[in-house]
């Protein structure tokens, strides 16, 4: 391949899948080191000359730590904590007080899919394990759909729904509000949770997987009892339950703060239409005026009939009132640059 040309982006793609998969499955290589290194093989692929390739790798995980990061070690503490206090516990009993020993495998599912929120997908498996062996002790069967209901309940949680650090990352890469991710990876994630559950009755019926009944893992105390000293149900919810109230407070605030009907010039409001006509663009390389900012964000049309002036008829002024109206309607960022402004007001 010379120089001048470039894989293919789906070929480039496939290379790093590839790489990744390689790297964890044969390799052994820790799942972390494996990302790094496939990130910088698809970009020693990717047009551009080595030090830009190299950059844009730190770069791009320099922007992806700087604003996930904290919220993933924050998440991870939480799955700690409610491993530690008996939390988690808590909440596979209740589910199973609810449902009762003969919808265990709704028990299970239900548990992983809400403990595998906080808590890392493997840490909530091996928590569940040791029930679900315990299960099967004593009505001997169902033992793969016991274990096919927590996969199914934990894994996809830990897929679609953030803070987990998946979903977070794609959250944060596509630009999603994460309260947006929360409601529709929650929607997606029960219907698809229900259908592994259904398949794992089917495969159930099909195959008998064999029992070990080798004490290492689960022995016939594994049930997870509730001690005294372990917290109440509510609280022991509170650290799942708390942040997607607050994240979803925060996305249904927002989004009724945006569907505000703006501000809306009048024309009585515009006492010198000829001002508007002696505004010119600000030159190559000059700082431009706040009237030479507004004037930018005008449409074509709006520009050109300001610059025929010096006088507007009603219809122009029109024209140019609606302009300004769908402008404050954007809420663009960039109506109210600071760069742009500073300087025009006295600081205080």
């Amino acid at each position: 391949m010379r120089g001048d040309e470039a894989l293919d982006p789906l070929v480039i793609l496939a290379i790093g899948i590839a790489t990744v998969l390689g790297l964890i499955l044969v390799l052994r290589v820790n799942a972390f080191l494996a990302l790094i290194i496939s990130a910088i093989v698809v970009s020693l692929l990717a047009p551009g000359d080595i030090g830009t390739k190299i950059q844009r790798v730190a770069d791009a995980f320099g922007k992806s730590a700087g604003g996930i990061a904290i919220v993933i070690a924050l998440a991870a503490i939480i799955g700690e904590c409610m491993m530690a206090s008996g939390a988690a516990d808590r909440i596979v009993q209740a589910f199973l007080r609810l449902l009762g020993e003969k919808r265990a495998s709704w028990a299970l599912m239900g548990s992983g899919f809400v403990l595998a929120v906080p808590v890392f997908f493997d840490t909530v498996f091996y928590l569940l394990v040791p029930l679900a062996r315990s299960l099967f002790r004593r009505t001997n069967r169902n033992y793969l759909l016991y274990i096919l209901a927590i996969a199914a309940g934990g894994a996809i949680t830990h897929t679609l729904v953030p803070p987990t650090p998946g979903p977070l990352v794609m959250a944060s890469t596509l630009g999603i509000d994460v309260g947006v991710m929360i409601l529709i990876g929650g929607l997606v994630a029960f219907p698809a949770a229900v259908a592994g559950l259904i398949v794992a009755r089917v495969f159930d019926s099909w195959m008998e997987i064999p029992f070990r009944d080798d004490r290492v893992i689960g022995t016939e105390d594994d049930v997870p009892t509730v001690p005294v000293d372990h917290p109440p149900l509510l609280l022991s919810l509170l650290p799942v339950v708390l942040p997607v109230v607050l994240i979803s407070a925060n996305t249904a605030l927002s989004t009724m703060a945006n569907n505000e009907r703006p501000a809306q010039l009048k024309p009585q409001e515009i006492t010198d239409w000829s001002f508007l006509t002696s505004v010119t663009p600000a030159a190559d390389g000059e700082a431009p005026t706040p009237a030479q900012h507004l004037f930018s964000l005008l449409s074509e049309e709006t520009q050109q009939s300001l610059q025929a002036g010096p006088s507007l008829t009603e219809d122009q002024q029109a024209v140019v009132l609606s302009d300004l109206n769908q402008i404050l309607g954007r809420k663009s960022p960039q109506l109210y640059d600071n760069a742009v402004f500073d300087g025009v007001l006295p600081k205080r």
